[in-house]
């Protein structure tokens, strides 16, 4: 049985239905997020790979984009004791575009494709915790129960090859490991090396030696 639908994920079906589209509508084997003017919506919050063969199936027959909300603000609540009030407080870490890949690693070999696009969004978003101990272990145990969204704060659409290279931050010498990229752009190592396996699987990097300090990739001349 699929979990419930957080309000982020309802909010942004009805963003992208509008007035004109349908939602939750069967196309094939599959029960479709968003169908408007002929293209096919799929949001999705986290767990993109559980995507890869949907995506594969509908993408041979219809155009597909598939959306991904990166929470660029995000703002916690918790339930106070009395369980009426709530404490809430702005988290200190900001998502980017580049984040993207720490899911993007997932749907290798699938992004990027035909008849399907990626539209990333920065959203500010609301989070109620709960300390139930159920939670992931990163969180010390703590739920996350409910993501709300409060507002959309940009939009990247990316359909090419070129659109997904063009996410990965700038390093000023090439060749270059995922150390070096880490270091020069400011991300976290397993990141980068995310980043790098996507775009090295997808062509839009090649791997040319391996040392003890790891792979070193380079850019392609041309990306189509």
């Amino acid at each position: 049985m699929p979990a419930p639908q957080t309000q982020l994920h309802k909010a942004l079906k009805q963003h992208y239905a509008s007035d004109t589209g349908e939602t939750e509508v069967r196309v094939g084997d599959y029960v479709v997020d968003v169908l408007k003017d002929g293209c096919i919506y799929e949001i999705q919050t986290a767990n993109l790979g559980a995507l890869r063969q949907k995506l594969m199936a509908l993408s041979r027959k219809h155009p597909v984009c598939l959306v991904c909300p990166i929470p660029a603000v995000r703002v916690i609540t918790r339930p106070s004791i009395d369980g009426e009030t709530l404490a809430a407080r702005r988290s200190p870490k900001k998502g980017s575009y580049v984040d993207a890949f720490n899911e993007l690693v997932h749907l290798t070999g699938v992004l990027p494709g035909r008849r399907l696009t990626l539209e990333l969004l920065l959203v500010r978003e609301r989070q109620l915790r709960v300390d139930n101990g159920l939670g992931s272990w990163r969180r010390k145990g703590v739920s996350i129960v409910e993501r709300q969204l409060v507002e959309i704060l940009d939009s990247r659409r990316l359909s090419k090859l070129e659109d997904y290279r063009a996410l990965l931050p700038s390093c000023p010498e090439e060749p270059f490991t995922s150390r070096q990229l880490a270091e020069c752009s400011g991300i976290p190592v397993g990141l980068a090396r995310k980043a790098l396996y996507f775009l090295s699987r997808s062509g839009g990097l090649v791997p040319v030696r391996r040392t003890r300090e790891g792979i070193w990739y380079q850019q392609k001349a041309e990306v189509t």
